[in-house]
């Protein structure tokens, strides 16, 4: 028996290409895709805090701010996040969590799938006969 996807259920991972922010989570998860190319997975707040910070429109952009959208992508299942305790030396610091983040596999998917539909100019189709006839 083959496995069907629901297609009675929406598709959360992808609310954040149309969501009221979208500028704000499509370039925290651009940033994270382009990281993961280059094989850096994990991501802590303050990183993708300073790496929006140099980006246009992002002039007024908080660290609260950044903490509530990386919250909101962790909803939307496009981030996992998971604890950090490399560098926790007291209890006091375990308990005040700081988290990573990482990409899931359906974001990977759906970024890909934008940096090539951004690639893409115009349709790639063509009514000329004489191309019909070559091939």
């Amino acid at each position: 028996m083959s496995k069907q996807f629901a297609l009675d259920k929406p598709l959360i991972e992808a609310s954040y290409l149309t969501a009221p922010n979208f500028f704000r989570y499509r370039s925290i998860l651009r940033y994270f895709y382009q990281q993961h190319q280059r094989m850096k997975y994990w991501m802590v707040r303050e990183e993708v805090y300073e790496k929006l910070k140099e980006i246009d429109g992002f002039e007024d952009y908080t660290l609260e701010q950044c903490q509530q959208d990386l919250d909101t992508l962790v909803g939307w299942k496009n981030l996992i996040a998971g604890q950090d305790a490399r560098k926790v030396q007291t209890i006091e610091e375990f308990k005040n969590r700081r988290f990573r983040y990482q990409l899931t596999p359906y974001t990977i998917e759906i970024e890909r799938l934008m940096i090539k539909l951004e690639s893409t100019s115009g349709v790639g189709g063509s009514l000329e006969a004489n191309l019909f006839e070559r091939i």
